[in-house]
């Protein structure tokens, strides 16, 4: 997991944080046209990307998970940490 993807698709949900010392942290959902789940992290704000935007990220996978889906299935994403992400749209 150290080399660096790219990946692209809709945006589900974004949340951004601001810190104190101006330091802002996205948290970017995106499903991939095989209806992958990818969360990326972003230590920037997205600026004009909204929900429903289709837009690439790039970056370096941190860690695989699995989580219980409201169908009564699971779900597998991958996060990753986002160098770049851009409205591809």
């Amino acid at each position: 997991m150290d080399q660096m993807i790219e990946v692209s698709g809709y945006v589900v949900d974004i949340i951004e944080e601001e810190f104190d010392e101006g330091i802002t942290l996205a948290e970017i959902h995106i499903v991939d046209d095989n209806d992958n789940s990818i969360i990326g992290f972003y230590a920037n704000t997205t600026g004009d990307i909204l929900q429903d935007d289709y837009v690439t990220m790039r970056g370096v996978p941190a860690t695989f998970y699995s989580i219980e889906n409201v169908g009564g299935g699971t779900t597998n994403s991958v996060r990753i940490g986002v160098s770049t992400i851009e409205n591809t749209e």
